[in-house]
C-alpha cells in the first residue's frame, strides 16, 4: 500500500517539510507494509511559474507593516482553483491590487501540478493522500483533494496541521465532502493507525485523534515520544529539489512545543504568550536528547553532504545549551539558525555562535514593559535590548520582530516604545515590523476575556474572496475584530523604517561601538544622521562600563567595585543613561556599545563568564563554611 504526503506552497523553497519527513519515517517504521512518498508540489509549482515569480509572490505575502490584501494573496490564488466559478471575480481582485501577479498563469500551474501529483499517485497504487495545512495551504489542499476525488473517488484524503485542528475542523467536515478524515493534533500515531485501518479495510473514524463526518469521536491524538522518533527522511525532497539548482538546507527538530507555554500542564490558557498558537498541535513541551540530535545531524550531513541546518524548534532549550553546542561542534563546521529567547545568557549565545549559529529569531515582540506584561512574554525590555546587541556584536543575522497594532496598547506605551528605540537601540540590527494577528488557537481565542475585543470574525478580506456561506461558516486561522479606542502606530512605524535605513547606511556595522585601550575606553556614536559623537572613559569609569557590557544588577557592580561609593556609582550610571550609552531598568543596567569584531566580543563575554563563575565559587565556599559553623554550634549546644 502507498501513502502519498503532499507539500504545497507557500513556504520557502530551501527547506524540506520537517513535519512530512518525520511522518514518513514514522509510518515506514511502524507500518512496514506501507510505502511512503513525499510529493513536493511546492517545488513543481515554483518550477512551472518560475522560481523568480514564486519568490516574488512570497515577498508580497510578507510585505507591509499591517495586515492587508497582501496577507491573503496566496489564498486568493487557491480560491480561484477551489471555486472555479469565482475565477473572474478573483482575477479582478488580484489584478486590481497586484498587477505583477498573473492569476491565470499561476493557477494554471497549480492545476497542472495537481494533475501530475494525482497521476503519479494513481500509477503507484496510492490509497491515502496526506495533506498538511499550516499557513496558506488549507484552500490549496482542499482544491487538490477535490480534484483527487473527482479523478478517483476511492482515494482517501487525510488533512492535518494548524489550519484544521481544534475548533477549525467541524465546519470543514460539514462544508467539504472531499475531506475524508482530519487528524486533530499530533500526527504520527494517528496516521499510522489510520493507514493500518485503511489497509485492513476498516474504518478509522473512531481512532484517537481522527475526526470525520462519520463519527463524533473526540478521543485525543496520542503524542509521540520525540526521543523515540526515527530520523526524518529527506530523500524525496532531495530528488525533487536538486534539478532546480536550489541551495537547500536540511531541517532538524530538536523539540516540540514551547517550554514557556505551560497552559497544557496547568489548564490555564493565560500561562502562555497570549498572541501565540504554537501549542495548538504540540501540547506539552518535549525535547530530544543532545546525543540524539547530534546523531541525526551527523546522519543527515553524511547522507546529503550538507552543513546548512534549519532548526525548527519554537524555542531554544532552557538547559544544557553547553552540551548541545559541544556535541554539534565535534561533528562538523555547521551554519545553522535557531529560535531563541531573550533571557539567554550571553555566554550561551557565544557557545551557539561558536557551534555555528549564523541566524536566529528572538521573540522580541515589544519594547515596552507594560506591553510585554500584557503579552505575558516573561522577558523584560533590558533583556530584549541585550538580545539585539548580541546579534549585532557577533554578526548573527537576527530576524527579530516587533509587533504593532497589539490590542489595547495605549498612546503612552507606543510613545515609550518609540523613546526606547530611538535613544538606545538604533546602533543595532533593526527590528522587523510584524502586524499583530489574532489567530485561532492562541490564548486570545481560548480565553477571550483577556482581550475583550469585539465582533471576532474571519479576516475581512476573505469575505471578498470566498463564497458567502463558506466565509460565514468556516473557522479560519486568521481573525478580524473590532477594538474600541485603537491607537495609531504610524509614528513608531516611521521610526522603525528609518532605523532600517540608518543601519544600511552604516553598512550593517554597529553605529555605537567601543574600542578598549590600556586604562581607557573610546566610544563612537553615529546612531543618527549627521551625528558623530566621541566619548572617552578612563580608569575605574572605563572598567565599570566594560564590566556592564553584559547585563548586570547594580548590586553586582557595587560588589565588583567596592572602592566606588554607592552614590557616585549611581551618578555615573545616570550620566551614561542620559548620554544614551547605557540602559537602566530598575536595578539592572546594560552598557550599549558594541565591539566591532565578533572575536573581541566573544572573548570579552567568555572572560566575564569565567570571572563571574570564579566569584560565585568563592561565595558558595563562604556560604558552605558559614553553614558548617552554624551546624557545629548547634551540635555543641545540643551536647
Amino acid at each position: 500500500m502507498r501513502l502519498t504526503l503532499v507539500s504545497l506552497p507557500w513556504a520557502p523553497l530551501k527547506t524540506p517539510s520537517v513535519g512530512l519527513s518525520a511522518l514518513a519515517a514514522f509510518v515506514e517504521k511502524h507500518a512496514p507494509g506501507v510505502d511512503v512518498r513525499v510529493s513536493y508540489g511546492i517545488l513543481r509549482i515554483a518550477e512551472l511559474i518560475s522560481l523568480a515569480h514564486y519568490q516574488h509572490i512570497c515577498a508580497i505575502l510578507n510585505s507591509g507593516n499591517c495586515l492587508g490584501p497582501h496577507t491573503v494573496l496566496a489564498d486568493a490564488l487557491w480560491t480561484r482553483v477551489l471555486f472555479p466559478e469565482r475565477a473572474k471575480h478573483v482575477d479582478d481582485w488580484i489584478n486590481g491590487r497586484f498587477p505583477s501577479v498573473d492569476p491565470v498563469r499561476v493557477c494554471g500551474a497549480m492545476e497542472q501540478a495537481f494533475d501530475e501529483i494525482i497521476d503519479t499517485a494513481l500509477e503507484d497504487g496510492t490509497r491515502v493522500i496526506g495533506l498538511t495545512s499550516m499557513f496558506n495551504q488549507l484552500l490549496g489542499n482542499l482544491a487538490l483533494a477535490k480534484r483527487a476525488k473527482e479523478r478517483a473517488p476511492e482515494l482517501v484524503n487525510v488533512f492535518g496541521g494548524f489550519e484544521v485542528s481544534g475548533a477549525a475542523y467541524p465546519p470543514l467536515l460539514e462544508l467539504f465532502p472531499q475531506i475524508d478524515y482530519i487528524i486533530d493534533g499530533e500526527g504520527e500515531h494517528a496516521l499510522v493507525d489510520l493507514v493500518k485501518a485503511v489497509e485492513a479495510g476498516e474504518s478509522p473514524a473512531n481512532l484517537p485523534g481522527v475526526r470525520s463526518r462519520f463519527s463524533d469521536n473526540k478521543l485525543a491524538a496520542k503524542r509521540a515520544d520525540v526521543r523515540q522518533l526515527p530520523v526524518p527522511t529527506f530523500v524525496d525532497y532531495a530528488e525533487q529539489v536538486e534539478p532546480l539548482n536550489i541551495e537547500w538546507k536540511f531541517v532538524l527538530e530538536g523539540s516540540r512545543g514551547c517550554w514557556w507555554d505551560r497552559s497544557a500542564a496547568t489548564g490555564n490558557a493565560n500561562d502562555a504568550c497570549h498572541f501565540c498558537n504554537i501549542n495548538t498541535v504540540w501540547g506539552a513541551y518535549r525535547e530530544k536528547t543532545v546525543p540524539q540530535i547530534a546523531a541525526e545531524a551527523k546522519a543527515q550531513a553524511q547522507r546529503h553532504g550538507k552543513l546548512l541546518v534549519h532548526f525548527t524548534d519554537s524555542i531554544v532549550r532552557n538547559k544544557g545549551i553547553d552540551d548541545f553546542c559541544n556535541a554539534l561542534a565535534e561533528i562538523a563546521d555547521w551554519r545553522f539558525n535557531h529560535a531563541l529567547r531573550a533571557h539567554i545568557k550571553p555566554i550561551d549565545f557565544v557557545r551557539l555562535y561558536e557551534a555555528g549559529l549564523r541566524a536566529c529569531q528572538f521573540g522580541i515582540e515589544a519594547m515596552s514593559t507594560k506591553i510585554l506584561k500584557r503579552m505575558n512574554k516573561g522577558v523584560s525590555v533590558i533583556q530584549n535590548i541585550q538580545a539585539l546587541k548580541l546579534c549585532t556584536e557577533l554578526q548573527v543575522v537576527g530576524g527579530n520582530n516587533i509587533i504593532i497594532n497589539y490590542p489595547h496598547t495605549t498612546a503612552e506605551e507606543i510613545a515609550e516604545t518609540a523613546e526606547i528605540v530611538e535613544r538606545y537601540c538604533l546602533g543595532y540590527q533593526p527590528l522587523v515590523v510584524t502586524p499583530f494577528m489574532y489567530v485561532l488557537g492562541s490564548t486570545f481565542t481560548r480565553a477571550p476575556e483577556l482581550s475583550n475585543l469585539k465582533n471576532i470574525r474571519n479576516y475581512d478580506y476573505y469575505a471578498e474572496l470566498l463564497p458567502a456561506e463558506h466565509y460565514e461558516r468556516m473557522n479560519l486561522l486568521v481573525k478580524d475584530y473590532d477594538e474600541d479606542g485603537a491607537q495609531s502606530w504610524d509614528q513608531l512605524i516611521e521610526l522603525l523604517e528609518r532605523w532600517q535605513t540608518w543601519y544600511k547606511k552604516n553598512r550593517n556595522r554597529p553605529a555605537l561601538k567601543y574600542e578598549r585601550g590600556p586604562g581607557f575606553i573610546n566610544i563612537k556614536d553615529a546612531r543618527r544622521p549627521g551625528q558623530n559623537l566621541h566619548f572617552k572613559l578612563e580608569g575605574t569609569e572605563a572598567d565599570i562600563y566594560f564590566y556592564c557590557l553584559e547585563l548586570r544588577r547594580v548590586k553586582e557592580v557595587q560588589q565588583r567595585f567596592p572602592q566606588v561609593p554607592a552614590d557616585e556609582l549611581d551618578e555615573l550610571i545616570e550620566e551614561l543613561v542620559e548620554a544614551n550609552l547605557m540602559f537602566r531598568e530598575g536595578n539592572r543596567v546594560l552598557a550599549l556599545a558594541c565591539s566591532e569584531r565578533p572575536l573581541t566580543a566573544a572573548m570579552r563575554i567568555r572572560a566575564h563568564a569565567r570571572e563571574d563563575e570564579e566569584l560565585e565559587q568563592i561565595k558558595q565556599a563562604a556560604r558552605d563554611e558559614s553553614g558548617a559553623g552554624v551546624r557545629q554550634r548547634r551540635v555543641s549546644t545540643t551536647v
